[in-house]
């Protein structure tokens, strides 16, 4: 029952007319939505609207694609009045072992934004696609030239848009029916090249 509450808060459908506990429950939800330190709930709100199924547990993959029996990597970000959608993401304490990885693995990655907690937009591609790979070697190599050394990490291995924009394999999966009211949390370029794609 609480997955139709966070469904309906993510996609800006919360009912006009609350009682006391269903205003409770929205603002709970408001606040896990948004909450800095956590991006659980707008990775499970991702992958559930475009059908995968969520990993459980904080390390690993986040999602599984059952019908491609693939691994999923689920990238969210979150305006909340500071940094703008732009497609970015990263991953944390990279290093060439887990590029390598995600490689072998196959993966697919899931791109999402939301705008105070409510779904935006979610991408897909493929982790293998060069584009996106050239941007994770190149950081990789300045920081590792000699491949990987026991014990240190890439603390931040970064993306945007324009490092997967011309994937093969990218797909708009999702894209809000409020995203004109949204466009204020959105970089101008991102935003345009988000309308021109076609949705699946």
């Amino acid at each position: 029952m609480l997955h139709v509450y966070e469904i309906l808060f993510a996609l800006n459908k919360v009912p006009s007319n609350l009682d006391n506990k269903d205003k409770i429950i929205y603002d709970l939800i408001k606040k896990q939505a948004n909450d800095l330190n956590s991006s659980t709930f707008r990775e499970d709100i991702s992958l559930r609207l475009i059908g995968y199924d969520n990993s459980p547990g904080k390390l690993g993959y986040d999602g599984f694609d059952t019908s491609a029996n693939r691994q999923l990597e689920v990238k969210p970000k979150n305006f909340t009045g500071k940094s703008k959608l732009s497609g970015s993401g990263n991953f944390t304490d990279y290093t060439w072992k887990r590029f390598q990885k995600y490689n072998d693995d196959n993966v697919k990655m899931v791109v999402s934004g939301f705008h105070f907690g409510k779904i935006a937009y979610i991408l897909e591609f493929d982790f293998c696609e060069e584009q996106f790979q050239t941007r994770l070697k190149t950081q990789l190599t300045r920081r590792f030239p000699d491949g990987d050394v026991k014990g240190q990490y890439l603390r931040s291995a970064s993306f945007g848009w324009n490092h997967f924009n011309q994937c093969k394999s990218l797909t708009l999966k999702y894209i809000s029916p409020h995203i004109e009211t949204y466009k204020g949390g959105f970089t101008g370029t991102f935003y345009r090249f988000l309308l021109k794609l076609p949705k699946v």
